[in-house]
């Protein structure tokens, strides 16, 4: 937020060049950030109604908004249930009437926005997929594409080829993980785990089998 608000500034200062700075759209609803920003800073409960792509209804929501996070053009909240203590990720653009409420809480002080996210390659935390350490081998200039972007923060390398790097990292290799090494699967392969690297062939047949 602090970057995007960096380049606004960037932006009105260069108001003659501004219609040659292009940047990425961000369909999700500005006014329920800002609503769900409010809301954690004065602390106070959130309710909404929240609507998920495969149901036909909206579900009635009220939580304590803990953090938000932007990920792949897409605005997030991390909201905790009031009564279960239990954590749960909501997309803003399928949020509607989002209200603060006049019920106040108390964020737990041992919460680390950025801990609760460190094992994740996104936003998907899937605690049932284990943290594992992956290895994923990125050729020509692949390798140097993610030497300057890394997968993740604990990535490193830890060797190389005749036109590859091989890069370590550890985390919770969810789908949406397998789903961005799918996208780039002309460059990357996993060398381990090897059940991971069966996971993501399998991924790649079904995109075989649906052209058929």
């Amino acid at each position: 937020m602090a970057n995007t608000i960096s380049i606004n500034n960037i932006i009105v200062e260069n108001k003659s060049v501004s219609d040659r700075i292009l940047l990425e759209s961000i369909p999700s609803e500005g006014g329920n950030l800002q609503i769900a920003i409010e809301a954690m800073r004065k602390g106070h409960i959130l309710e909404f109604e929240y609507k998920k792509y495969y149901s036909t209804d909206a579900k009635h929501y009220t939580i304590e908004p803990y953090c938000v996070k932007l990920y792949h053009r897409r605005w997030y909240l991390l909201g905790r249930y009031p009564h279960i203590k239990d954590y749960r990720l909501f997309a803003f653009d399928r949020m509607s009437n989002v209200n603060i409420t006049s019920a106040k809480f108390r964020i737990d002080v041992s919460f680390n926005a950025k801990e609760y996210f460190d094992e994740c390659f996104g936003v998907a935390l899937n605690t049932s997929v284990p943290v594992q350490k992956v290895i994923v081998r990125a050729y020509i200039n692949e390798r140097y594409y993610l030497r300057d972007l890394p997968l993740h923060p604990t990535q490193r390398l830890i060797g190389e080829g005749d036109g590859y790097f091989d890069y370590e990292i550890i985390m919770r290799p969810t789908e949406d993980f397998l789903g961005y090494l799918l996208s780039r699967s002309n460059f990357v392969k996993i060398i381990s785990p090897e059940t991971l690297a069966i996971q993501l062939q399998e991924m790649a047949q079904s995109i075989l089998d649906r052209y058929k």
